[in-house]
């Protein structure tokens, strides 16, 4: 039996495939048992065989209305928020969720899922030990999480052969004065540095200190690392701003070298805008440029 699926959700079912670790025939395949079992008769029996079952699924996803999808993005946003008490142990900021900006709410959820607490919560203290009382430790929670969670996507596919690194840290002399402007979501000063191309809007954000950390493919985890290693390296450097806890915006500058797991000989940089809302730190300007 042969299906063609419309391309949009062909890729849905591949991403979702990767997130859990199959390939997309098994996926499909699992699917399709499930909703067999679902909607068979108590008295039916194993052997019952429905050739027609993948393509009913598939007519029915692909033909929803507004409404149905509205009402199956709720259905995952409540199954996915499980009613437990916080332990002893566990702040409010160590499930904070990531507010992007730009992905939908099943999207946020695969890619939170993908984290343990744990690691999240080592990598949260060892920020914590180097921020000072002009560092808002909220916003370096948010932020944090939002760059995991974001840097993840990058990675859905083609990294099997890169050691993936992410360094983050702090500067406080950032270029100044310049008129570069990112004008998206009200408008963030462009986050360059005096590094690497010196006194212009593309140099690097110097840190003033900086923690590493690398995805352990073996376990899918962020985990702290003291020092780069493997042949193969692709690093995603991550500049953020200190005092925050002065100010209600920050821009954030990200810069892929060599490249990304997309594009792995193509250096990419991105910009991230982060404005205090209501007293609540969010992102609100997500935007790339392929360098």
């Amino acid at each position: 039996m042969i299906v063609t699926f419309p391309l949009e959700f062909e890729q849905q079912v591949k991403t979702q495939a990767a997130q859990r670790g199959m390939d997309v025939a098994s996926y499909l395949l699992s699917l399709v048992q499930r909703d067999s079992k679902a909607a068979a008769p108590a008295n039916d029996t194993a052997s019952d065989y429905d050739p027609d079952a993948l393509n009913r699924m598939i007519a029915k996803l692909t033909s929803r209305t507004p409404e149905e999808k509205l009402a199956a993005r709720q259905r995952a946003i409540a199954e996915s928020r499980p009613q437990i008490e916080l332990a002893p142990d566990a702040s409010f900021f160590d499930v904070i969720p990531a507010v992007r900006g730009d992905e939908t709410d099943e999207e946020a959820i695969a890619s939170l899922k993908e984290f343990s607490l744990t690691e999240v919560r080592k990598i949260i203290s060892e920020i914590d030990s180097h921020l000072t009382q002009d560092d808002d430790p909220v916003f370096w929670a948010i932020a944090t999480y939002t760059l995991l969670g974001d840097t993840f996507h990058f990675m859905l596919r083609d990294f099997d052969t890169h050691n993936i690194f992410i360094q983050l840290g702090a500067c406080s002399h950032w270029l100044r004065p310049h008129q570069t402007r990112l004008t998206a979501a009200g408008g963030f000063a462009l986050p360059a540095g005096y590094g690497g191309s010196g006194q212009s809007r593309e140099g690097l954000p110097e840190y003033d200190w900086s923690i590493l950390i690398h995805w352990d493919i073996s376990i899918g985890e962020w985990v702290l690392t003291d020092k780069f290693f493997g042949k193969k390296k692709l690093t995603r450097r991550i500049a953020l701003p200190t005092r925050t806890a002065r100010h209600n915006q920050a821009a954030v500058h990200a810069i892929w070298t060599p490249g990304s797991p997309r594009h792995p000989n193509q250096k990419r940089v991105d910009y991230y805008g982060f404005r205090k809302i209501n007293g609540v730190w969010r992102c609100v300007l997500p935007t790339d440029v392929e360098a």
